[in-house]
């Protein structure tokens, strides 16, 4: 009866337990051109890092100089076991970052593999890396 006779509250308390379900922990929920939900926190406007420990960083630019320095540092100084794997989500629709072919031979030289995909993808490939219990890092464009 209570539900009935108060539908705003009904309908926010609906929409609040979706966006619960729909948005898992630790995991990408939705995702889209510049916006996505990480960790249930809704991110907009940023490209994102998130290393092998799982730290979120998120930048203006993953392709900026110093942004490049940072994440590149970040993935070369974590020590290799065995299954690393770096995923690349290029953007949404135009593909416009990429790794260089001399920075792919590298993770290849540290027995690291990497993938470069549309964004849509990385956050798929993400989330199932992290269900096999994968060690895995991720730099995702949202903005392009």
């Amino acid at each position: 009866m209570f539900f009935w006779k108060h539908k705003i509250i009904s309908l926010l308390i609906i929409a609040g337990l979706a966006y619960f379900f729909v948005n898992p922990p630790h995991k990408f929920g939705i995702a889209t051109t510049n916006f996505v939900v990480f960790n249930r926190v809704p991110i907009t406007g940023l490209d994102l890092f998130i290393d092998f420990e799982g730290a979120v960083k998120p930048f203006m630019s993953l392709g900026g100089a110093d942004e490049r320095r940072e994440w590149m540092k970040s993935i070369l100084e974590t020590p290799p076991e065995e299954d690393m794997l770096v995923i690349v989500g290029t953007g949404f629709g135009t593909s416009s970052f990429h790794l260089s072919d001399s920075l792919v031979m590298l993770l290849n030289i540290r027995n690291i593999r990497s993938s470069q995909v549309p964004s849509g993808q990385a956050v798929q490939q993400y989330n199932a890396a992290l269900d096999q219990k994968k060690k895995v890092a991720l730099l995702l464009e949202l903005k392009k």
